[in-house]
């Protein structure tokens, strides 16, 4: 009931101004005619007045009329008199008559402008008594649930951050007494379920074992209708299935077009839309969720056969799989959003952004929210999490090795990182991350990653240590990125410096540290990289020698 009212008073306050707005156009056209009677009104009076004038001399000039037996002279001359007064009676009359018209009309002008004022003024009451009611119902919400009512500015666009934040951290209804009633209910529903399932025990454990022999391969019916029977019981018993785009085909095989509900997509950002088309056309409906300014697909069909595809189906660019993500093109049908600023000038259209930001610190989120969002984001990491070991770094590694992305001693510098951690803070093994933009540069992390913890999992290093790509989605306490790169072949770096996507990406797998190891001066003059220089956000660390005494690592 009090959505119904906030939206009625949402809707009667913009009522009310086009009412008010009417209002005052109406009078002001009132106010106009009559400020143009007495103008009229006198003009009028002027005619008549001369129209009497001229009959009165009319009149009396027939009483000069010349006798009988007057001259011919004379009475030519009073015959033209006599017809020069005539016609100053007609236009006397005529004036007259034109002036009381005009005067008639003003006066209809002004009754017509005066009923529509008042009809305005009766609409503009009658918007004013709704507008009251629901303020009132809201007034009574909020002294029950306080702000989770959401009327006010800080729930309208605004470019006030304060009220911006404020309504992007809220919860609109989502107060303690709802909330407990959700809960109830939900375990309420999941009761139900559960009776359910355990009422039709027998048919449900024939369906799962039939399930069970789809999915190892062992048997699958030849009937669509058993298919699909077979997986809506699957799907009684386990809401969620997750599998990759690679699999839905042979997964679902069987399962026709909309055979299922819903499809979630994570990380559509980084999936080609045609890796999407499998899944979309066996659900009816779809939530598609991702970031387009994080990392794009990886299309392995270069770029001129994808052209020569686009040209002999005369398809347009925006189709093209390394043009576009899932995201980007769920997001053209979007009717809510935003635009960012694209890399090369151009508008990215974000659909229904997310603008709360609340994994990493204060330092990661500033440089994701400068380079990527145009500062769109809003910082709702909790400030009241415990301290956590060491501080933000950059530690520069200057080398004169060529050849290969790979700087051992940016190796040494990763080692001595990663066991200060351990021996100085206590940093376990699953708490730490170790990235970079190239794969060999993660294939050599890992061997280094295993002499400092070697009691790690070759398993669980997949999770911990690999590329940027890779690690998109995942997380850390403790991210190290490792840059490496060819320090002759600057032109190795154009692919982390033509979007912000990559830096992005990197920086916010951090939840509490970032390291970043590799050169200072080529790498922190790249595009986006030079947000990083900014001490308030990483502390700039250069070890000059291996000699004792020289600075120890912020660790």
């Amino acid at each position: 009931m009090v959505s119904a009212h906030v939206e009625k008073l949402q809707q009667h306050r913009g009522a009310r101004e086009t009412a008010a707005a009417v209002l005052r156009e109406n009078a002001a056209e009132r106010v106009a005619a009559e400020a143009r009677r007495p103008g009229l009104a006198a003009a009028n009076d002027t005619a008549a007045r001369r129209q009497v004038r001229a009959n009165a001399t009319a009149s009396a000039y027939q009483d000069t009329r010349p006798g009988l037996f007057a001259s011919r002279a004379s009475k030519r001359s009073w015959n033209e008199g006599r017809e020069e007064l005539a016609q100053e009676v007609r236009r006397s009359a005529a004036d007259a008559a034109t002036a009381w018209e005009a005067l008639a009309a003003l006066d209809r002008e002004i009754a017509v402008a005066r009923r529509a004022e008042e009809k305005a003024s009766d609409v503009l009451g009658k918007a004013d008594a709704v507008a009251q009611r629901a303020g009132r119902a809201i007034e009574d919400a909020r002294s029950r649930w306080g702000d989770r009512v959401p009327d006010g500015p800080e729930y309208s666009e605004t470019g006030l951050q304060d009220l911006t934040e404020k309504r992007e951290l809220s919860a609109p209804w989502a107060d303690e007494e709802f909330s407990r009633a959700r809960t109830r209910l939900f375990l309420a529903a999941l009761a139900l379920h559960k009776a359910f399932i355990l009422n039709a025990g027998p048919r449900l454990f024939r369906n799962l074992n039939a399930m069970m022999y789809i999915l190892d391969g062992k048997g699958r019916p030849k009937d669509a209708a058993a298919i699909l029977a077979a997986w809506q019981t699957l799907f009684l018993v386990v809401p969620v299935v997750s599998t990759t785009f690679a699999s839905v085909g042979r997964m679902f095989t069987g399962l026709r077009r909309e055979s299922l509900g819903w499809l979630l997509v994570d990380e559509a950002g980084q999936a080609a839309p045609q890796n999407v088309t499998g899944a979309l056309w066996r659900c009816r409906r779809a939530v598609i969720v991702g970031d387009p300014l994080q990392l794009e697909p990886v299309v392995t069909l270069p770029w001129g056969g994808q052209r020569a595809l686009l040209e002999e189906f005369k398809v347009a660019p925006v189709w093209a799989p390394s043009r576009s993500s899932a995201q980007q093109l769920a997001d053209r049908l979007a009717v809510a959003g935003t635009s960012l600023p694209g890399p090369a000038g151009e508008e990215v259209w974000v659909g229904a952004p997310l603008r709360v930001h609340r994994r990493c610190d204060r330092p990661m989120f500033e440089v994701s929210n400068t380079i990527a969002y145009d500062g769109l984001m809003v910082f709702g990491t909790p400030t009241d999490r415990k301290p956590f070991h060491g501080e933000n770094a950059w530690i520069d590694v200057r080398s004169s090795v060529r050849g290969s992305n790979w700087i051992p001693a940016e190796g040494d510098l990763l080692r001595e990182v990663l066991a200060g951690l351990r021996d100085n803070g206590g940093v376990q093994a699953a708490q730490i991350r170790v990235i970079s933009p190239y794969r060999a540069v993660a294939e050599e992390s890992r061997e280094i990653f295993l002499s400092v913890f070697p009691g790690a999992g070759h398993g669980d290093l997949d999770q911990w240590i690999g590329t940027v790509h890779k690690m998109q989605g995942r997380e850390a306490d403790t991210v190290i990125l490792v840059l490496g790169g060819d320090p002759d072949k600057p032109g190795s770096r154009r692919f982390a410096r033509e979007t912000p996507n990559l830096l992005n990406v990197a920086v916010t797998r951090a939840r509490r540290r970032l390291y970043v190891v590799g050169n200072y001066e080529t790498w922190g003059s790249e595009r986006y990289f030079t947000s990083l220089r900014d001490p308030a956000i990483l502390t700039y660390y250069r070890p000059r020698s291996s000699t004792p005494g020289r600075p120890e690592l912020p660790l």
